[in-house]
């Protein structure tokens, strides 16, 4: 078969990195359009019912308290452990650790090339997805020692790490046309394949015992975190960009929307005004930021406004990490200079509703 010509990296980058978990920008421009198939309802899929929009009472706006920190080349995954923050600099083939006070990066650990979605372990270590290596490697977050947890056995697109176990989404034979969930034991680095979860998968989350992966035409699928079983399949009947679950359902990221999943169903809906490019879960709030940079607190019960926080200039975020009432964005360039990076970190102080338990 006749192979095709390898993309320059600028545009494998951007054709690659789109789909990654924790908070790469996916937007409609940079996505094929779905076929008529793709369109359709899944077969075997629950069409998911849609309620209402959400109509906050009120929705609070407030500059955002942000700073802006200099790091490596193209940073991409951000993930906060005890008493650091780490940023996936893929340009430049390292991990770096920064300092969350001073937003000084003090080391840079060499893991691979292509380095993109980053996960805390329950033992506070770094996982690492890296992509052109295929690779899912482990930093021990005292002495930056890094081991090799396990060989992909194709292309990721993205990871998730839930109790002793990690789990990362690939495309088979390097091509969106299928795909698969890889578990890999914590422990020992022994894995688990799951069977197809179907073509232009894009995204995965892990809460609780389920694994969602999420479809660019806006299918989600359901699987048993513990066997990789399938669960159920729901369309969404729109597209869709990025997933963020908790224990007792997902959130969805569909355009400008964000979404409520709770099982089969849409329970809410709240626009928000700009296409979602990060999203994140937690019990006490969801987190969403849009193309502009723009954060949006939401409720997790009804996806009520809580607060909005408009950035100082517009930017288009890669990922975010939460730590407390910290919030970490990566951006890619530093005031106009492409070889290095741009980390966030903002404020969420006067965000009295969202708090920590």
């Amino acid at each position: 078969m006749r192979r095709t010509p390898a993309l320059p990296l600028a545009r494998r980058l951007s054709r690659r990195l789109l789909p990654i978990l924790l908070g790469l920008p996916v937007g409609a421009l940079a996505q094929p359009a779905p076929s008529p198939a793709e369109a359709a309802p899944a077969s075997g899929a629950a069409l998911a019912a849609v309620a209402p929009t959400v109509v906050a009472p009120t929705s609070p706006t407030r500059p955002m308290q942000a700073t802006p920190f200099r790091v490596g080349k193209w940073p991409e995954g951000v993930v906060a452990t005890a008493g650091a923050v780490w940023v996936a600099q893929s340009g430049v083939r390292t991990v770096g650790r920064v300092d969350p006070k001073t937003g000084k990066v003090t080391a840079s650990v060499k893991i691979g090339r292509l380095p993109v979605a980053l996960a805390a372990a329950p033992d506070g270590a770094v996982m690492v997805q890296v992509n052109t290596d295929k690779q899912v490697k482990r930093i021990d977050p005292k002495t930056r020692r890094v081991k090799r947890l396990a060989r992909l056995p194709d292309d990721p697109s993205g990871m998730g790490v839930a109790g002793d176990f990690a789990y990362v989404l690939l495309w088979q034979g390097g091509r969106s046309a299928g795909s698969s969930v890889l578990q890999i034991d914590l422990r020992t680095g022994k894995t688990r394949r799951s069977d197809n979860t179907g073509k232009n998968a894009g995204e995965i989350s892990v809460a609780g015992d389920t694994v969602w992966v999420l479809r660019w035409a806006g299918v989600v699928e359901r699987l048993d975190a513990a066997t990789l079983q399938p669960r159920g399949r729901v369309d969404l009947g729109q597209r869709a960009s990025k997933i963020a679950a908790l224990d007792d359902g997902a959130f969805v990221g569909a355009g400008q929307d964000v979404l409520r999943l709770s099982g089969a169903t849409v329970t809410h809906r709240q626009p928000l005004g700009g296409a979602v490019e990060a999203l994140g879960a937690w019990h006490d709030g969801i987190i969403a930021v849009t193309d502009a940079g723009v954060v949006w607190l939401l409720d997790p019960a009804t996806l009520a406004v809580r607060a909005q926080l408009t950035p100082p200039a517009p930017f288009r975020p890669r990922a975010m990490a939460r730590d407390g009432q910290t919030l970490w964005m990566t951006q890619h360039g530093w005031q106009g200079d492409d070889a290095h990076g741009t980390l966030w970190r903002v404020s969420l102080e006067r965000s009295r509703p969202v708090t920590v338990p």
